[in-house]
């Protein structure tokens, strides 16, 4: 199922020209530049170098709109394709670690709803990162001066994270078994010329020849079905952690439901893995507008992290009107130790909360952070006070915040 969709296009740019080692990153939002500033300054810190070339393959490489919510400016798009990622992160020229896996690369895509009837919504200069508004920017930033056109501003990632995919086309299949045929047959060709060369008879030689085709399709095919039985022992031993899961998710899933209609799961998720490695890749986490716990240093020298695709809600609670979640966050990271790259699964501690009595604004955004009290609008990430009227960044009257991590 290929859906080339405006997401799936956006999707693609915001993929290949981060991922592949551009400088400028396409069509993200200022909250997803500001994660991947940090990602980057924590590789600078190590003097590494890390690329994830990404190539669409699969059942979904165009793209596929899994989820669209609309909001009151915006409309959001849940957008999956399907990768083969080639991971690579070297020092000096020198190659420390290397992967090539198959992985799902899911996108929350925004674009506007209304570009001419509401130009006044706060949105953050692509140019230099001061807030301003959609009309403005427009017409010219008034901090640095320049230009957009609309489709320059909208759609844009707000969020992403890639996850392991377990799934292959009918032609990679192939490909794989035909590979290993090869192998086999390549070994006894080698042997049967050593004996023809030694003595052997040229008419043994042709019905062996015969005989080695045969044998090499049946091992071939045998050794090809061992790998893969062994792969998905080796995946459901992985995942065998990650199965009271599903029942939590669910069940949380209609928990919010009742108590808010409007709850959307995609956006919590997204939220929170983003949430999660901006904290992994901040060397003073404490300074994170949404982060209300203690400095956290055991993440220090993971370089990547990615999803595992699940949430483990171990206890939720509402307690004066605030929602209070214990949850695990399962992920898979790279960490960079005593020289050595190594990737392992990691099981994040999580506990959130949330004041139920404000709704959820699904077109918030610490970047373009609008103050409660004076009404102006900046970036949540560069100022820890409201410029205006000096008041504290405060993202708990607004969303989601993490108030401790382990």
């Amino acid at each position: 199922m290929n859906e080339n969709t405006a997401a799936g296009v956006i999707s693609s740019q915001f993929m290949k020209s981060y991922m592949n080692g551009q400088n400028e990153v396409k069509n993200a939002d200022r909250d997803v530049k500001e994660m991947l500033s940090l990602e980057k300054g924590r590789l600078k810190n190590f003097g590494l170098d890390l690329k994830k070339e990404y190539t669409e393959r699969g059942l979904m490489a165009s793209g596929s709109d899994v989820r669209i919510k609309h909001s009151r400016h915006y409309v959001h798009t849940t957008n999956v394709k399907t990768t083969s990622a080639e991971t690579t992160v070297s020092r000096d020229g020198k190659k420390l670690y290397g992967k090539k896996e198959n992985e799902s690369f899911y996108t929350y895509v925004t674009d506007s709803l209304n570009y001419t009837e509401d130009g006044t919504t706060p949105y953050c200069c692509p140019n230099c990162g001061a807030v301003s508004t959609v009309n403005e920017l427009q017409e010219g930033c008034s901090y640095c001066g320049t230009r957009f056109r609309i489709s320059e501003l909208f759609p844009k990632v707000s969020y992403y994270f890639s996850q392991y995919d377990p799934s292959a086309t009918e032609g990679e299949l192939k490909k794989d078994i035909l590979k290993n045929m090869l192998i086999v047959f390549g070994i006894e060709l080698v042997l049967l010329l050593f004996i023809l060369f030694n003595g052997g008879n040229i008419i043994e030689f042709i019905f062996q020849l015969f005989l080695a085709v045969v044998i090499a399709v049946l091992l071939g095919y045998s050794i090809w079905a061992f790998k893969k039985l062994g792969k998905l022992f080796f995946e459901a031993g992985r995942s065998v952690t990650m199965l009271p899961m599903l029942k939590s998710m669910n069940e949380f899933k209609k928990k919010m439901k009742e108590i808010d209609p409007d709850f959307d799961m995609d956006y919590f998720v997204f939220k929170t893995v983003s949430y999660v490695r901006m904290i992994m890749f901040s060397d003073d986490n404490t300074l994170l507008p949404f982060f209300k716990g203690k400095k956290v240093d055991r993440y220090t020298d993971v370089l990547d992290a990615a999803f595992r695709g699940g949430i483990k809600f171990r206890k939720y609670e509402i307690k004066d009107g605030v929602l209070k979640l214990d949850m695990d966050l399962f992920m898979s990271c790279l960490h960079y130790v005593n020289g050595k790259v190594i990737k392992r699964d990691d099981t994040v501690l999580l506990k959130m909360e949330k004041d139920l009595s404000i709704p959820t604004d699904y077109d918030f955004s610490i970047s373009q952070f609008k103050c409660k009290n004076c009404g102006g609008s900046y970036n949540g990430y560069k100022e820890t006070k409201c410029p205006y009227c000096g008041s504290e960044i405060e993202v708990s009257a607004y969303d989601w915040t993490i108030t401790d991590i382990d």
